[in-house]
């Protein structure tokens, strides 16, 4: 029974290796899809990879003397990126930047780029509804010409006279028209927004909270922003302190209610920003 149990044990621990190896199997073919450009493929068996065994940073044997650093989550989120996936990319990009191993490899550099790439993307706002306007103000200009059309009454002699008041009346119409068109305008999106949100998903919450005092007086949308990205890198810096600095988490709250007050209709996106902080987001409104 003890013979049986020893040869039991032996066996576990032979066969343990090859399962573990099944992700270095996976990791080749993936680079091989990465090499082709296969972008879908890469994410694909990068995800497999990932499944098999999530921690980056072990050497892989490609073949002959070429060796890979592992790096799954940074080699999906590379793929997202060029698949036009920006919160999926973003968020696997993170998870490869906090595990660290790839800050100390040339790939990093790409890492960075990508990210930046994408938080332009992600925090790029939307026009607000410029097309709602034109249907309310058109409408608006042909109403009186339609009312106004019928107006062959001026051939009669009698209301002659009293006819310039109505056909004075199209004169304003035209004014409107054009006090309405600077007011739909958008605002254009402050370049130092962008800026300061790339700073943010890079992990520099300093540098995104001095650029965001830079911005000058926004509105709307733009000023809920600025807010969300005020809250979200003070809370990280309260996160990365230890959560020792209460006053960071209590500003982070006040620049939450202060972006409802922007935009109601804002909320952070889970698959960009941490849990945490969407938590806090929710607590802050």
């Amino acid at each position: 029974m003890k013979r049986w149990a020893a040869a039991a044990a032996l066996g576990c621990t032979l066969l343990a290796p090859v399962a573990r190896a099944d992700y270095k199997d996976t990791y080749r073919k993936a680079l091989e899809a990465v090499d082709r450009k296969r972008w879908s493929e890469v994410a694909q068996l990068m995800r497999e990879a990932i499944q098999q065994n999530p921690k980056e940073g072990e050497k892989v044997k490609l073949y002959g003397l070429r060796f890979e650093t592992y790096l799954p989550h940074y080699h999906l989120g590379i793929a997202l990126s060029q698949g036009g996936d920006c919160a999926g990319a973003l968020k696997a990009l993170r998870t490869s930047e906090d595990q660290g191993a790839v800050r100390s490899t040339p790939q990093y550099a790409q890492l960075v780029d990508a990210q930046r790439s994408c938080a332009a993307r992600v925090a790029q706002v939307e026009p607000p509804p410029t097309r709602p306007p034109p249907p309310t103000t058109t409408p608006a200009t042909p109403a009186p010409t339609t009312t106004l059309a019928p107006a062959p009454t001026t051939t009669f002699a009698p209301p002659t006279t009293t006819q310039p008041s109505p056909t004075a009346a199209p004169t304003p119409t035209p004014s409107p028209v054009k006090t309405t068109l600077p007011s739909a305008r958008p605002a254009a999106l402050p370049a130092d927004l962008l800026r300061a949100a790339e700073a943010y998903f890079a992990g520099r919450y300093l540098e995104s909270l001095e650029i965001l005092d830079r911005i000058g007086a926004v509105s709307g949308r733009a000023a809920g922003q600025a807010h969300l990205f005020r809250a979200a890198s003070r809370y990280a810096l309260f996160r990365a302190g230890g959560e020792r600095d209460d006053g960071l988490r209590r500003r982070a709250i006040d620049d939450v209610a202060a972006c409802q007050r922007a935009d109601p209709a804002m909320l952070p996106d889970p698959e960009v920003f941490p849990p945490t902080f969407a938590e806090l987001f929710r607590g802050g409104r």
